[in-house]
Order: structure tokens, then C-alpha cells, then sequence
């Protein structure tokens, strides 16, 4: 049986028998014995293991607890592999630096032929004299 329960969180039932239900509703139960519902509404109910026995669960509503499903939901999610089964680990190798600085260069070289360069300027003035 589950630990701990929320309204509207998927919950996880094990140890049950064909024919068991929880909150009058039917469970499919698969070969393991296992199935899981999502519980409506908080407060105690009761599950039907499927033999005529009766388990009891609280549910707890959505806002409770928070840290504790915060924990639960870490703990999961740290479980999880970091890398698919069978993948080679990924490794990070830095990209080569010429094209940057080739890049550099060439707009380097653009802005200066473009200060060099009379486009912008009026005609009719003469270009200051150099003393």
C-alpha cells in the first residue's frame, strides 16, 4: 500500500487481487498485483484488496505537505539515469578559436576601410588640411 496520498496525484497500490476496487471504483490490476488511481477527494478511504480485506488510506489534500512531496519528487528525479542505457557519455570539447578570430578580422578591416572611405561625407568640403 502507498505511503502517503494526494487528491488528483497518481497513487500506486500494490499487493492486490483481481476484483479490488478503491472508491467504488474498479482497479486494473496487472500481473505484479499492482494498479494505481488518483483519489478525488481528501480524508480516509478504504481499498478493497481484491480477498474481502479493507485497507485504509489517508488522502491528503493538494496544498499539504508541500515539502514533504517537494523531498519525494527530488529523490525521484535523482534516481532517473543521467544517460540512456548504453549511450557513450558526452564530452564537452571547446571548438577551435581561428574562426573567431578570422571574424574579428573581417570586421575589423571593414570598419576601418569604411572610416578610411569618403561615403557620408558632402562633397563641396575639403578634407582638412594636415599640419
Amino acid at each position: 500500500m502507498p505511503g502517503k496520498a494526494w487528491v488528483g496525484e497518481r497513487t500506486i497500490a500494490c499487493g492486490l487481487k483481481s476484483g479490488a476496487k478503491a472508491e467504488s471504483a474498479s482497479l486494473i490490476v496487472d500481473p505484479a498485483g499492482c494498479a494505481a488511481f488518483w483519489p478525488a477527494r481528501a480524508g480516509w478511504m478504504t481499498i478493497d484488496v481484491g480477498n474481502g480485506a479493507m485497507t485504509p488510506l489517508f488522502v491528503h489534500s493538494a496544498d499539504r505537505l508541500s515539502a514533504l512531496r517537494a523531498r519525494r519528487d527530488r529523490d525521484a528525479t535523482q534516481m532517473l539515469p543521467k544517460t540512456a542505457p548504453g549511450a557513450p557519455p558526452a564530452e564537452r570539447a571547446p571548438g577551435s578559436s581561428w574562426p573567431w578570430l578570422a571574424a574579428w578580422f573581417v570586421a575589423s578591416v571593414a570598419l576601418w576601410a569604411l572610416e578610411r572611405s569618403r561615403l557620408g561625407r558632402r562633397r563641396d568640403t575639403a578634407p582638412p588640411p594636415l599640419v
